[in-house]
């Protein structure tokens, strides 16, 4: 490979450090050293770090609802192709106010006291997903 070539990008946002990915991008922008488990949010526009010391396990958590309504349960029974704030949610929001999503959060959370540890840990996910979703729809409301 010639030295004006550059290899493709191998696409591991979790540990990879070249400048193709979010985690490098950052390395080379900051010029910090990053701890181990530093999460990485990548989003459409800005590039959203979670890497303060510390706050590991919420980052993980935040990353876990992400990722379940981005590409899981959520994924699959909600978004229909629709980004997470065109969703239905966002149309419950509007039409019976952000209190609709708070109690789908409710109901979400009250459900896990009932469940095994991985479908409760699942409900919860949700729950802060609807959360997400209200905390859209507020701010939308305040925009217009």
């Amino acid at each position: 490979m010639s030295q004006d070539t550059q290899a493709p990008c191998c696409g591991n946002f979790e540990t990879c450090t070249k400048p193709c990915t979010p985690r490098g991008a950052y390395l080379q922008e900051s010029g910090r050293p990053l701890h181990p488990d530093e999460v990485r949010f990548v989003a459409v526009g800005p590039i959203y770090y979670m890497s303060v010391l510390g706050y590991e396990s919420l980052a993980g958590v935040l990353k876990r609802a992400y990722d379940q309504a981005a590409t899981g349960k959520g994924a699959e029974r909600h978004a229909q192709g629709e980004p997470f704030d065109q969703q239905v949610m966002q149309d419950m929001a509007r039409r019976f106010g952000v209190g609709a999503l708070l109690g789908q959060a409710f109901k979400k959370s009250e459900e896990s006291q009932r469940l095994p540890k991985e479908r409760a840990v699942a409900e919860l996910l949700g729950a802060i997903n609807y959360l997400a979703g209200a905390v859209i729809a507020l701010e939308r409301q305040s925009e217009n």
